[in-house]
């Protein structure tokens, strides 16, 4: 077995940028590539790059990492494996690649002790964009007939015909809206899909028709809806289409006069802005969302909210990393870092980061006089990924 040789450029751009390798872990997830693909890395992964286990990662990985530094996966110390060390012994060390730089066969992976459920989802999200959401919603999404599905949704986000009056359960729109967040995390996209139009019609009969306390609950899972709505068209590259579900979901919220709502489907604007390339206007939108928040938050708030909150401000805080705002990056980890140590626990709350969960937990107060652009001058809470205790949760498809 050939000798692996220490990651010293990767390691020196981590101390550099005063980030403990959970930090830096969570900070590859939040780049753009990371969101998009769906990236779990985490602290054993950046042990295995700095440690020269692994010396080529797997493409999305790379992408994330030049995001995140600025410099190419060879500046950071990597090197492409060539094919004639399959040869030399190579395979004997299966940490000494990602395997699937080499192979996506489920096999390879899970001789490396991964579960069958994250081979399914990495293999997903890792090796794929859009074309193949397209493939798992169906054919028919680009044949234009009464069965696509993203046809049928976007009919529905631009009809203002006023709603037929009909019964309306609201208890089972809430649990039909959590089965559809439950599918989506699932990577279930197709069932996801075919079922919103149906979903945003009785919910917005919903909003319409009842009044009192019953209608601002009508707005609240209104709100909720869009935001799944968002983020399916988010994944089908429907920018258009996906920015009016993001503002749905955020007028919706705004009507229910819930702080939750508000902060969740901020959420979704701020990602929308993001994939959009809009960063500095989802930062702005972040800040003002959680000062609204953070004010509106009871004494002892809830685990939901506290979760929105953080994850919120971690979002923001990515779209701040990509302006060179040090001092709004500084400001939104602070708070997300304070949000982590008064939730205290993991979970999958208000399906914040999905399941493996994310947890909020102390992040060092360090401050590095760095002069890079990337967001070297603070570190971020260590929001730490574990598999969630719920049956019913699923690996994030983000």
């Amino acid at each position: 077995m050939p000798e692996t040789q220490p990651n010293v450029r990767l390691r020196e751009w981590r101390t550099n940028a005063n980030l403990s390798r959970a930090e830096m872990a969570k900070m590859v997830n939040l780049t753009r590539s990371g969101i998009r693909h769906g990236l779990t890395c985490d602290e054993e992964r950046i042990r295995r790059w700095e440690a020269g286990e692994v010396s080529w990662p797997r493409e999305p990985y790379r992408l994330a990492l030049a995001e995140l530094t600025h410099r190419d996966p060879e500046d950071l110390g990597f090197a492409p494996v060539k094919r004639s060390r399959a040869q030399t012994g190579v395979r004997d060390s299966p940490i000494r690649v990602d395997t699937l730089t080499i192979t996506p066969s489920v096999t390879d992976l899970l001789s490396q002790g991964e579960d069958e459920d994250d081979v399914r989802r990495r293999e997903f999200v890792g090796l794929t964009g859009a074309a193949l959401f397209t493939a798992v919603i169906g054919e028919a999404s680009h044949t234009g007939t009464t069965d696509d599905p993203i046809e049928n949704l976007a009919a529905v986000l631009v009809d203002y015909s006023t709603p037929v009056d009909g019964p309306i359960d609201l208890d089972r729109l809430a649990a039909t809206i959590a089965t559809a967040k439950q599918n989506y995390q699932a990577c279930r996209y197709s069932q996801v899909a075919s079922a919103l139009p149906a979903l945003l019609r009785n919910v917005r009969a919903a909003c319409a028709l009842l009044d009192g306390d019953a209608r601002l609950r009508a707005h609240a899972l209104s709100a909720e809806a869009h935001q799944v709505a968002a983020s399916i068209l988010l994944k089908q590259e429907d920018k258009g289409m996906a920015w009016l579900a993001a503002d749905r979901s955020i007028h919706a919220a705004h009507a229910s006069q819930s702080p939750l709502m508000i902060g969740a489907s901020s959420r979704t604007i701020t990602h929308a802005l993001m994939d959009g390339g809009h960063h500095r206007a989802a930062t702005d939108v972040t800040r003002i969302a959680a000062q609204r928040m953070n004010a509106d938050l009871p004494a002892n708030p809830s685990a939901d909210e506290l979760s929105i909150y953080g994850s919120l401000l971690l979002r923001g805080a990515v779209a701040a990393a990509k302006t060179g705002n040090r001092h709004a990056i500084a400001e939104l980890l602070d708070e997300a870092a304070d949000a982590g140590r008064r939730l205290g626990h993991e979970g999958n709350h208000m399906w914040t980061r999905s399941a493996p969960t994310t947890c909020y937990a102390t992040a060092p107060t360090s401050r590095s006089n760095s002069a890079t652009p990337e967001p070297r001058s603070t570190t971020p809470a260590r929001w730490t990924s574990t598999p969630c205790q719920s049956t019913n949760a699923k690996p994030p498809c983000s």
